[in-house]
């Protein structure tokens, strides 16, 4: 590994850490007072207009959720490699048929710190995406038939900060990084090969979560994700809706 590439990686990791400090700045500012004052039915909290607004009841209390604790969860959905198109095309393909919106999933799970602030980590399944073509020969595919597979899957470990804006509606936002692993197979003619690639780079998503009634342990969640893998940095956007689990 060159002296090059090492400072870059070096400081990449060093504003992934500032960006994490950073969330857990805001997510702590951002923590109402009366979040931390003992309340009373005779004294309902005042968070200002914009919080109050956003609980759909002026004046209403929003029941808090446990301080501290461990969660776990899975969510599915789908994974859209958005560049693997223009990755995989030399300009002598013809005939293309690409699937570049594939089934995934995430397995988490994580501290909650307080009510707003939580370290998590997950296991990141981002879908397996193909291609069949047929190329004239170009600097990257021989001349023929030719087909592409791209699997990718990593770990990742984020800060998550959430806000509640209603007794059952929270706004949440995850920052962190993933360790991904990205495996790239190719048959030409029948002349088959495959490319194994690991690394690590910035994550980041955010969604929303729906408490259903069994407050403090069970709740759905919806989140949208990005994720970049690859050599080449693919970008793999991810949508998800998925089920979490508060532990007593």
């Amino acid at each position: 590994m060159t002296t090059d590439l090492k400072e870059d990686i070096m400081k990449k990791q060093a504003s992934i850490l500032a960006g994490m400090g950073l969330i857990l700045s805001l997510c702590m500012a951002a923590v109402p007072a009366y979040a931390l004052e003992s309340e009373t039915p005779e004294s309902p909290p005042k968070g200002g207009f914009i919080v109050d607004f956003f609980r759909g009841n002026l004046g209403t209390v929003i029941p808090e959720s446990p301080a501290k604790g461990l969660y776990g969860g899975i969510s599915v959905g789908v994974g859209n490699n958005t560049d693997l198109r223009d990755s995989w095309d030399d300009g002598s393909l013809s005939n293309r048929d690409m699937d570049t919106v594939e089934p995934a999933y995430k397995v988490f799970g994580g501290y909650r710190i307080n009510p707003y602030v939580a370290v998590q980590g997950a296991y990141h399944d981002l879908g397996k995406y193909s291609m069949d073509a047929t190329s004239a020969g170009g600097p990257s595919w021989s001349a023929g038939p030719v087909s592409g597979e791209q699997e990718a899957d990593g770990w990742s470990l984020s800060v998550a900060g959430r806000w509640p804006v209603s007794e059952r509606w929270t706004l949440f936002g995850t920052f962190g990084w993933l360790w991904w692993e990205s495996t790239e197979r190719y048959n030409e003619g029948g002349a088959k090969s495959e490319v194994k690639e690991t690394g690590s780079d910035a994550t980041f998503s955010g969604g929303f979560e729906f408490d259903h009634g069994h407050k403090d342990r069970i709740v759905y969640i919806v989140e949208l994700g990005d994720q970049r893998v690859g050599d080449d940095n693919l970008d793999i956007l991810t949508g998800f809706a998925g089920v979490l689990y508060r532990f007593p």
